[in-house]
């Protein structure tokens, strides 16, 4: 009874860390574009800003990344980060895009890859059987997402199809409980594809900036907020925080904890 006891309040210490706002410390120029996590800490993409926390968003490193920097993911101990140099949401050859490799102890960069088969904006990103999986923008003419296959050296593998359109192409991506789940700037706020990326089903969820899943299950859902800046009030910062949220497996939704 007393092992029983004792494995039960560790169960509720655990439940009672993860169901709550994590808040990122510190405020930054540029809106939060996504997150990841080792478990151990978790990794904010403030769109110039590339910052390192623990798990309770107290802050261990950042350093400054090209805009517009956006949804990273992690394999491998590396820290994949998209980043477009050009335009948005434009016909193609407006962009221009490359993927940021950092160390992910030490938040160096390692090396930088062009990706020329984006079209319309890299912003998106995941990982999936030790490849990289990217998307992004979309102008309004497009007939489908377009889903970016590469090895782990980012060699490109294969170019996927996305039934549907939606506004402003995909914002973040990530493959959790066997689902892809992908954010966006549209209604439904949010979709799941299976692995050939045909859309199962629409969620209202905002996923748009940021998602990912701790070794626990926990998934963790970002938000960030636009607030004045504490030194010159007439200037604008942004801030980053996590929600923490359960799966329900029957509707392939999340469902965010109450805080």
């Amino acid at each position: 009874m007393k092992k029983l006891l004792c494995a039960l309040s560790l169960f509720l210490n655990i439940a009672m860390l993860y169901a709550r706002t994590i808040p990122c410390e510190g405020l930054y120029t540029g809106h939060l574009q996504g997150i990841a996590t080792d478990g151990k800490h978790i990794f904010w993409s403030f769109t110039t800003t590339l910052v390192k926390t623990d798990m309770e968003g107290k802050l261990v490193k950042k350093v400054q990344v090209p805009r517009h920097s956006g949804d990273p993911c992690l394999l491998n101990g590396k820290l994949y980060i998209p980043v477009n140099r050009g335009k948005f949401n434009k016909p193609k050859g407006a962009s221009k895009d490359s993927i940021e490799v950092y160390d992910a102890e030490t938040l160096e960069l390692r090396k930088t890859v062009e990706i020329p088969e984006c079209d319309h904006g890299a912003g998106a990103i995941g990982t999936f059987q030790n490849h990289i999986w990217l998307t992004g923008g979309l102008p309004d003419d497009a007939p489908c997402n377009i889903i970016l296959e590469f090895t782990e050296e980012l060699e490109f593998v294969k170019r996927h199809e996305c039934q549907g359109y939606t506004k402003m192409g995909i914002q973040t991506m990530k493959r959790m409980r066997g689902l892809w789940w992908c954010g966006v700037y549209d209604k439904p706020a949010s979709f799941v594809c299976d692995d050939n990326f045909t859309v199962l089903v629409r969620n209202p969820v905002y996923l748009a900036v940021g998602m990912a899943e701790l070794p626990d299950g926990t998934i963790l859902v970002a938000r960030t907020k636009r607030q004045p800046n504490p030194d010159n009030p007439d200037k604008k910062l942004w801030s980053g925080r996590i929600l923490t949220a359960t799966y329900d497996e029957q509707n392939k939704t999340i469902v965010l904890d109450k805080q």
